[in-house]
């Protein structure tokens, strides 16, 4: 699934800002087609997380040294 892999790549590029904003990620993906359905089903396939501050929305994938 090219969305699952593309958010693979941007959460964990070393040039985003990570966590990310979820506004910025969710643009981003609708600039490469990738539709609102299939985005939600791959943040949920990754576990992705997500927490706001301020009202910020932020995602990020889950801490593999943590889930150990």
């Amino acid at each position: 699934m090219f969305a699952k892999a593309w958010l693979i790549k941007t959460l964990t590029s070393p040039d985003i800002q990570n966590p990310c904003q979820a506004k910025a990620v969710i643009q981003a993906a609708k600039a490469l087609g990738i539709g609102k359905a299939e985005l939600k089903t791959a943040r949920k396939e990754l576990g992705i997380q997500s927490f706001n501050i301020r009202g910020i929305q932020y995602w990020h994938l889950p801490n593999e040294e943590n889930d150990a």
